[in-house]
């Protein structure tokens, strides 16, 4: 059953879509093909259910694969102990 069809029948009003939805930890608005459907999508179609959605994201952790961290490597901290987080986080993230 589509998420958009199970959501319909519950009588929840809130839903946040958890970590491991995006395709690289920083890349917010991609999603990975474990979602199973583009990002947008999903929001679309969970849009006139009436749930309030919640998105989870990591504002501060980009992973070194990450679009945004190619694309604006000024908007992050670039000293030895940060390129070694992102080195870790990058490994939890495609060992996962």
């Amino acid at each position: 059953m589509h998420t958009y069809a199970r959501a319909r029948t519950h009588t929840h009003t809130h839903m946040q879509i958890d970590d491991g939805y995006q395709q690289h930890m920083g890349d917010w608005l991609s999603s990975s093909d474990q979602l199973g459907v583009p990002l947008h999508d999903l929001l679309d179609q969970l849009a006139d259910t009436g749930i309030d959605m919640a998105l989870w994201i990591a504002p501060l952790s980009a992973s070194a694969s990450s679009d945004i961290l190619k694309e604006h490597p000024e908007w992050f901290v670039k000293d030895e102990l940060m390129l070694e987080i992102l080195y870790q986080i990058k490994n939890l993230v495609d060992d996962a």
